[in-house]
């Protein structure tokens, strides 16, 4: 009987094996509701488990009951909190937190500059596309 032909395995082997990837979870901090919807899926399709948050201190309260994130996603332009302080605040709970700082409106080129000196890895501006975003979300993590 040629190896072929002969089957160990009660059920016939995968077509590829995979191994299990770990979950990872990114909190999103945006205010605007469609920008929120569009990144929460890209990083849904990306593989994490979002905590979805429409300001700086929803976020920051999220922080807090999870302890840790792996991403951290923040305009710095919301309401109450804003992402700038965002950043501090997450900075000092997780110095090594991988942050991802975007903005939109006019002055957005000087607070993008501000959220990298607060310790933003990677900074975005509005508008974006869903590849850009994604490529960005990968260059934060180190992927």
């Amino acid at each position: 009987m040629a190896f072929a032909e002969a089957s160990v395995f009660a059920e016939p082997l995968p077509a590829r094996y995979e191994e299990p990837r770990p979950i990872l979870r990114a909190l999103l901090a945006e205010a605007d509701r469609d920008w929120r919807c569009a990144m929460k899926a890209a990083l849904r399709e990306m593989g994490y488990d979002v905590i979805e948050t429409a300001d700086g201190r929803e976020a920051l309260d999220s922080l807090r009951e999870v302890g840790w994130v792996d991403l951290l996603v923040t305009d710095v332009i919301m309401p109450g909190l804003d992402g700038l302080s965002l950043i501090l605040e997450a900075r000092l709970r997780n110095p090594r937190m991988p942050v991802l700082a975007i903005a939109g409106g006019s002055n957005r080129l000087a607070r993008l500059h501000s959220a990298r000196v607060r310790g933003a890895a990677v900074v975005l501006a509005k508008p974006f596309s869903s590849w850009e975003f994604m490529n960005a979300v990968d260059h934060t993590v180190g992927r």
